[in-house]
């Protein structure tokens, strides 16, 4: 019953979504990119013979995670990736032109029909879910299809609806994955008690892109002097949420450099964080920060600022 509840509220979404693209550009996006996908999905599995394994991500951040596991398959095997994204900030700062054995796609909404009419073109040896992307219509179907399906850079936390009464029926859905790989032991040891999968804490696959990037590109952001000789703290995909601890950690060190990536990046986000947090400015990229609190305005500092970091966030 609950299952088709789910359904009855992804379709409500779905409509909500073709409804909201005639004036939302981020809507827009999702629709056209789906009807587009398709078409390219079709031709790159005629021309491509490989074994193809499905990964998906929500944006840009879970992007960044995947990366590593994209090079290790790409390196490692001879199999072609299907990458599907669910926002168009995923989508568009994913460049893998270069390279045929990669297809981004947008995954289609979490319908029973929609998802299996996807798995039956792309037929994969297996499944890759990055971080919370629980999509269950998508889940269940994999393990429908026997496909083997791994969770990679999750956080489960005890407020998670799908451990609760009377929702914990989606528990179910975590027992179809055939391992989890946890970031923290909190998150081990909550998942280990609905789910009889391998579970495993490993560290976040965001740290290993990190350290790539440090050892592979140097900063491409310039390096004031401000940003050489203080301390730097960045704060990484920042929610309305998030601003109470970070003012306490620019009470504490006023005399440093904060960097803060929101996650939204529209106007009114960043005056909102603004407006909250005391003394701060709006720049546009981390090379024009000084010392005390810097909003950045612009998408893609963030993955090489980290090198600037002292502490992050």
């Amino acid at each position: 019953m609950i299952r088709v509840l789910y359904t009855f509220c992804i379709q409500l979404y779905k409509g909500a979504t073709y409804i909201a693209a005639i004036f939302n550009q981020k809507a827009k996006k999702r629709i056209e990119g789906i009807k587009t996908s398709k078409v390219e999905l079709e031709d790159f599995i005629r021309s491509n013979q490989k074994e193809l394994v499905f990964l998906h991500c929500a944006s840009q951040g879970e992007h960044e995670q995947a990366k590593p596991l994209i090079r290790w398959i790409l390196e490692k095997t001879d199999v072609a990736i299907i990458l599907s994204f669910f926002s168009p900030s995923g989508y568009e700062n994913a460049d893998y032109l270069n390279n045929d054995r990669v297809l981004k796609i947008y995954l289609p909404f979490d319908t029973p029909k929609g998802i299996s009419k996807l798995l039956s073109i792309i037929r994969p040896k297996t499944a890759i879910l990055i971080k919370n992307e629980w999509w269950w219509n998508l889940i269940y179907k994999l393990k429908e299809l026997t496909i083997p399906a791994y969770l990679v850079s999750a956080t489960i936390r005890r407020h998670h609806y799908f451990i609760k009464y009377p929702f914990c029926f989606f528990a179910e859905g975590m027992r179809s994955f055939s391992t989890i790989f946890v970031i923290d032991k909190e998150s081990e040891k909550i998942i280990s008690t609905i789910s009889s999968s391998n579970v495993h804490c490993v560290r976040d696959t965001r740290i290993d892109q990190v350290n790539y990037i440090k050892r592979r590109i140097k900063t491409k952001l310039g390096s004031t002097r401000d940003l050489q000789l203080k301390p730097v703290i960045i704060y990484g995909s920042i929610w309305e949420q998030d601003l109470k601890s970070i003012q306490v950690m620019i009470d504490q060190f006023p005399n440093h450099i904060h960097l803060i990536y929101p996650h939204l990046l529209n106007e009114e986000a960043l005056q909102a964080i603004q407006s909250s947090i005391h003394n701060s400015k709006i720049v546009q990229h981390a090379k024009e920060a000084t010392v005390g609190v810097n909003i950045i305005s612009s998408m893609g500092d963030l993955k090489y600022a980290y090198q600037l970091a002292d502490i992050a966030y």
